[in-house]
């Protein structure tokens, strides 16, 4: 299996390869899941996931706003990316 993440794309795009198909979203959010097993492919329709980011990007600009406290800093922020910074270069190096 391959998952690749790729910062330059518009908009977010999801695409896993298996020994036995694959799965493909063109755009995260928008609904459509395109599958491929044994040469034939598939289109199947889901509703679209609730943005989990959004109350926490909201509150973020409230208390930038209101003079408060983000519930999500900068302190959690790099947090993450040095996560993402450990977990892409192991991946580099293997």
């Amino acid at each position: 299996m391959a998952v690749a993440h790729a910062a330059a794309e518009p908009q977010d795009t999801l695409d896993i390869f298996g020994s036995e198909g694959s799965l493909h979203v063109a755009k995260l959010n928008a609904s459509t899941l395109r599958v491929v097993r044994s040469g034939v492919e598939t289109i199947e329709q889901h509703p679209a996931a609730e943005n989990t980011h959004l109350p926490l990007i909201q509150q973020f600009v409230d208390a930038l706003l209101d003079g408060g406290r983000p519930v999500v800093d900068g302190i959690a922020g790099r947090a993450v990316n040095q996560v993402l910074e450990v977990v892409y270069h192991e991946r580099e190096r293997v």
